[in-house]
């Protein structure tokens, strides 16, 4: 078996969770002999602790009656290699998250002191469901506005490739205006650098 610091294992670790979780800020912090991963909001300590499996260098056993932390190594490159021996994790809430956490659980009539962690771990699951589907939509609206844009402009081109002008083009114009308006208000930063 080959042996690293935990320095190295963090490095790797800082680059899995990138790949895992992309936009993700997360803190990784290697001592003598562990690597420590913190972060706010995002994803759940279960998900990231699947990332930090794939370094798990140790494994408790019992032996004579003891507890015992053995290497075993992990997987790399064709290689064992035995890294960090305690891989940690924390995560924390912001103040804007922890704040939309207890408004959902005051609606529930439920105080956040009050809140068992499943309930606190609901509550957060549900928000972040409303977020993706609040997003979905956006997309949706923005697919379908572009999509009403191009066919308005292919259409304005086809009609002056015909020879079409003038107050023939007039209603195709004013579809195409009306396209344009709409993309504009669900994203005017995309048709400003488009020039549209």
């Amino acid at each position: 078996m080959h042996y690293e610091s935990s320095t190295e294992t963090a490095k790797k670790i800082r680059a899995a969770l990138r790949r895992a979780f992309p936009g993700q800020a997360f803190s990784v912090r290697s001592s003598a002999d562990s690597v420590s991963v913190s972060w706010e909001d995002g994803p759940f300590v279960p998900d990231v602790e699947n990332v930090l499996d794939a370094f798990q260098s140790y494994e408790t056993r019992r032996s004579s009656g003891e507890d015992r932390r053995e290497a075993v190594g992990y997987g790399w490159e064709g290689r064992r290699i035995v890294g960090a021996q305690y891989l940690r994790t924390s995560r924390r809430l912001s103040a804007a998250r922890r704040a939309r956490v207890a408004e959902h659980l005051a609606k529930q009539g439920v105080s956040m002191q009050d809140a068992t962690k499943p309930l606190l771990l609901a509550a957060e699951r549900e928000i972040i469901n409303q977020q993706t589907h609040s997003v979905l939509e956006q997309m949706e609206a923005w697919e379908a506005a572009w999509s009403e844009y191009m066919h308005r402009l292919r259409r304005l081109e086809d009609l002056a490739a015909q020879g079409r002008y003038g107050y023939q083009l007039r209603m195709p114009r004013a579809a195409l205006g009306r396209a344009i308006q709409r993309l504009r208000a669900l994203d005017p930063d995309f048709c400003r650098r488009l020039h549209i």
